[in-house]
């Protein structure tokens, strides 16, 4: 009866030890998935804003050629043009400088 009555309470006690552990365990795994989650994130955010940033840097640096060409090959440029040329995409922006080489005027570059 003695052994009986031991092994019942060692069996509880395990029990409560797993259920314990189980837990724990849960409380630990939030707490450090959060703190991956955080440094993943930050990582991955800092990579976005590298590429972006080199992006609209590149962009930027295109508008300031085609602006500074066409105003070499075609005189003062009006802010219309202007704003055309700051709206385009990159690959826009890539094709009219080439276009700027034989264009006779900006109406032409900007059609094609």
């Amino acid at each position: 009866m003695l052994q009986e009555t031991v092994q019942k309470w060692y069996k509880e006690a395990e029990q409560k030890g797993m259920r314990e552990g189980k837990r724990k365990g849960k409380i630990e795994g939030k707490k450090e998935g959060k703190i991956e989650g955080k440094i993943e994130g930050k990582i991955e955010g800092k990579k976005e804003g590298k590429i972006e940033g080199k992006k609209e840097g590149k962009k930027e640096g295109l508008v300031k050629l085609i602006l500074s060409l066409l105003e070499a090959k075609f005189g003062k440029i009006s802010v219309a043009d202007r704003k055309i040329v700051r709206g385009a995409e990159t690959e826009t922006l890539l094709e009219w400088g080439t276009r700027i080489l034989t264009a006779e005027s900006i109406d032409d570059m900007f059609d094609g």
